[in-house]
């Protein structure tokens, strides 16, 4: 039954089934919308919208999941690129998991997506990690967010934050410029 749910997965990304939707992320102040996160949808031509907890844990721990990353990041950046060129300048966030982030090939992958568009300026892209993935190998994925901030110029999130083991101590670890703290800490 996994094996077949990836084939469909697989299968729905080949066939344009897969897409973004942006959900605006507003100062709550001033009231304006400074950037987006882009979320993960199956539009599937029979059982319509699919949510992502319907399908994402099939992909955990597959090269299906860095894929997905990957697309994800390449359509994003294409969205940002066309919001530039309309004027419009906001910051999107992607999700990024930790079998996806700590893939050796992760940053030289990134490298390569980023160089697909050149115009698009590397502070409006943000990697949201989860918390918990962060603490699975605490120097590794600390060693990559410092590459993709002071390298690449890439803003990173620490994402539900307080649903793991938290530490503030961690964060000192972590070069994080946003930390999301989960509603229930």
């Amino acid at each position: 039954q996994k094996h077949i749910q990836l084939q469909e997965i697989e299968q729905a990304l080949i066939n344009n089934e897969i897409c973004l939707y942006y959900q605006p992320k507003v100062n709550m102040k001033t009231g304006d919308v400074f950037g987006v996160e882009a979320l993960l949808r199956w539009i599937h031509p029979d059982k319509g919208l699919i949510p992502p907890l319907k399908f994402l844990p099939a992909i955990q721990g597959t090269s299906l999941e860095v894929l997905i990353g990957e697309w994800v990041i390449s359509k994003a950046l294409k969205q940002l690129k066309q919001w530039n060129e309309q004027g419009i300048t906001l910051e999107v966030s992607v999700n990024i998991s930790s079998y996806h982030l700590q893939q050796p090939s992760f940053v030289t992958d990134l490298e390569a997506i980023l160089a697909l568009y050149p115009s698009v300026s590397t502070e409006y892209l943000q990697l949201e990690i989860l918390e918990s993935s962060a603490l699975s190998d605490l120097q590794s994925i600390s060693n990559i967010i410092n590459i993709c901030i002071d390298t690449l110029g890439i803003n990173v999130a620490l994402d539900d934050f307080g649903t793991g083991y938290s530490s503030l101590t961690h964060l000192r670890n972590l070069s994080a410029k946003t930390i999301k703290i989960d509603q229930t800490f």
